[in-house]
């Protein structure tokens, strides 16, 4: 962020500058933006007292990690504050998101700060029209980067499919370079994974070493849930035992209650000593047994 000496405080502004990755901060994008800035601030008679610099941030929904767009909206929302313009070379370079950069541009507006792009005079303008045309351009500058990553998608998942490398080979392989693209702007290399000799009897021992390890996981992960299923039955078996012993006594005090109750009505049971005497009187009343006639005033009997 560099700060700049201002001749005129009529007409103030600022201008911020951004790109996408680190590699861009190597070329001339950034001195290119905040050129293209300065020189409509100077046909347009605006002073220029800041400028604002985002290098390597992405626009799409990563407004955390633009310290100095979100240092120049805070410098743009205090009651004093020190410009009245905000130019950027194209409206990407504000925001990609739809809802981010309408809502910046509202606040901006809260606070009387005119947001304008060198390249597309609709930013900032009053007419319907242009408002229009400025809705649609939020709308491309949000659908590029969604649009992209489907496409960047899409790309990986068919090398993937020709069995071709997507990022770099895993420890025990190496690269071979299957073909090379000569691009406009780079050359694209096409190359798959192929077994390193050095490297795989090590990546090998390694494998061998990680499945005993996943098979010992999996042992101590059965030992522990055989461990806590002998707790629930233990568990369970406990409370049985404490449910039977209390059945058993409540089904005790009940056959006493019965008989105290039958004792002072007048009625008598037979004892368990009675019931096995009449038990025994059963039994020889069933091995004997007699079929009796009068014949001439005698008892005839048969035994069996």
């Amino acid at each position: 962020m560099k700060m700049l000496k201002a001749d005129h405080v009529e007409k103030r502004a600022v201008t911020y500058a951004r790109v996408s990755s680190e590699e861009q901060t190597q070329g001339y994008s950034i001195d290119a933006q905040l050129r293209a800035c300065r020189d409509w601030a100077k046909t347009n008679g605006y002073s220029i007292v800041k400028e604002y610099v985002d290098e390597g941030r992405s626009a799409s929904k990563n407004l955390e990690k633009r310290e100095f767009f979100k240092a120049m909206v805070a410098d743009a929302t205090v009651k004093d504050h020190p410009f009245d313009v905000v130019i950027v070379h194209k409206l990407d370079r504000f925001s990609r998101d739809t809802i981010e950069s309408l809502t910046m541009k509202a606040l901006l507006k809260r606070h009387n700060v005119r947001l304008v792009s060198v390249l597309e005079p609709m930013v900032g303008a009053d007419s319907p029209t242009d408002h229009l045309v400025e809705h649609i351009l939020v709308g491309m500058n949000a659908f590029y980067p969604a649009n992209l990553a489907v496409e960047i998608r899409k790309g990986l998942r068919e090398r993937v499919q020709q069995h071709h490398l997507v990022f770099g080979p895993p420890f025990g392989f190496k690269s071979e370079i299957v073909e090379k693209l000569q691009g406009h702007k780079r050359t694209r290399t096409i190359s798959r994974a192929i077994i390193d000799e050095k490297a795989a009897p090590i990546a090998r021992r390694v494998a061998k070493v990680r499945r005993w390890e996943e098979a010992l996981e999996k042992g101590l992960l059965l030992l522990e849930d055989c461990a806590g299923r002998i707790k629930e039955l233990r568990h369970d078996r406990e409370a049985l035992l404490q449910t039977k012993g209390r059945i058993t006594e409540e089904v005790s005090r009940a056959g006493k209650d019965i008989a105290d109750t039958d004792s002072a009505n007048g009625r008598i049971y037979p004892t368990d000593a009675d019931a096995a005497q009449g038990e025994k009187k059963s039994a020889i009343k069933k091995s004997f047994s007699g079929k009796y006639s009068k014949k001439s005033g005698s008892v005839v009997a048969r035994f069996d």
